[in-house]
């Protein structure tokens, strides 16, 4: 932030650029510390690093340079500590990557699970999304996550649940009814 103006980038395109995980090739800064380490004064890391680049930025319009030549351009003002912070779940990173830029840039969820997923489908979501349109029956394996779930009600009063599953080529929703739906609804 102190090569860039103050002017030119806010708070909030900084969340959004660490939350897709610009800034995780820079050693020793995680997203954690810039987004939730919280410092004694209740700072947060991309508070700091605004605060830090202000200083430089009014330091060098200013003219005021270290006597002992320190600092970037002979500026002295020292960079900021940021707070220790516990990593957060990859899942959690994952999805504010997914949430900010629409995909998964850094790894994909089932990138663990990615032999049983060459191994079991028999069908991407994305094609069996087309097989299904045709209104045949189709038996199929398809390997995938949960990205998104609710349980509603029938007009008879009868729970039902819609659920998306999401590949690394597509999603789908299915619903499911009856009996099916209780035996799979605590998934």
């Amino acid at each position: 932030t102190s090569r860039v103006k103050s002017s030119s980038v806010s708070k909030k395109n900084l969340e959004g650029m660490v939350k897709a995980g610009v800034f995780d090739f820079q050693e020793g800064v995680t997203r954690e510390q810039l987004l939730f380490g919280p410092t004694p004064d209740g700072l947060t890391g991309i508070d700091l690093a605004l605060k830090y680049g202000s200083k430089v930025q009014a330091n060098r319009s200013a003219g005021q340079f270290s006597m002992f030549g320190g600092g970037e351009d002979g500026f002295s003002e020292p960079e900021p500590k940021l707070p220790l912070v516990p990593d957060m779940p990859l899942l959690d990173k994952l999805h504010m990557e997914h949430d900010v830029v629409g995909l998964y840039i850094s790894e994909h969820p089932l990138d663990q699970y990615r032999l049983q997923y060459d191994l079991l489908s028999t069908h991407t979501l994305s094609d069996l999304s087309d097989e299904l349109s045709i209104n045949k029956p189709l038996k199929f394996t398809a390997v995938g996550m949960v990205s998104s779930s609710k349980e509603l009600m029938s007009k008879q009063g009868k729970h039902f649940g819609i659920f998306t599953l999401s590949d690394y080529f597509g999603s789908i929703e299915f619903r499911v009814f009856g009996q099916e739906y209780h035996e799979i609804k605590q998934w």
